[in-house]
């Protein structure tokens, strides 16, 4: 069932940003920031640039609320990083795309390795920010526009590749 009292105007990201500004992690870039360290490495052949997003993040939102929803943006952000640095190189980079997408800039042989320890870990660690309720339900209740109850499943990182195989075949 939709809470009204969450449904408020945006709130500055403060939790996001300050979980941005944690030491312990990789940097996560800005789009522009992002884009000039693509640009770098696009012109070796062995990179891959992984596109995160976080489906069903706007009915979590809606119905967990801003703070809940700035919290999955951190811990997401965190997810990202540790993998990053256990499984990439050091000279990967993550980057912020928005509301709820990242991107990641790894080396060819390592982005399926990637994909798959962030899409495992992300399903298995997203489930604690649920309530027992909706983990037990496997889905929470949302409302579309005209009111329609809706059962929304629970969120998932979809993760694109492309690589410089794609690009120069």
């Amino acid at each position: 069932m939709l809470r009204s009292g969450f449904i408020t105007p945006k709130t500055p990201k403060k939790g996001y940003e300050t979980a941005l500004n944690d030491s312990a992690m990789k940097p996560i870039l800005n789009r522009e920031e992002l884009k000039n360290a693509f640009r770098e490495r696009s012109r070796t052949k062995d990179w891959a640039y992984l596109s995160c997003g976080i489906r069903f993040f706007e009915q979590f939102e809606q119905i967990y609320g801003p703070v809940a929803s700035e919290t999955i943006l951190a811990f997401t952000a965190h997810l990202l990083s540790d993998v990053v640095d256990e499984i990439g190189l050091p000279d990967d980079v993550i980057g912020d795309l928005g509301k709820d997408g990242f991107a990641i800039i790894t080396k060819i042989a390592l982005a399926d390795s990637v994909v798959t320890c962030l899409k495992t870990r992300f399903s298995a660690e997203i489930l604690e920010h649920y309530s027992q309720v909706d983990r037990d339900r496997g889905y929470i209740i949302a409302r579309d526009k005209i009111g329609k109850e809706l059962k929304v499943p629970l969120m998932r990182l979809a993760v694109g590749k492309i690589s410089a195989a794609d690009r120069f075949g």
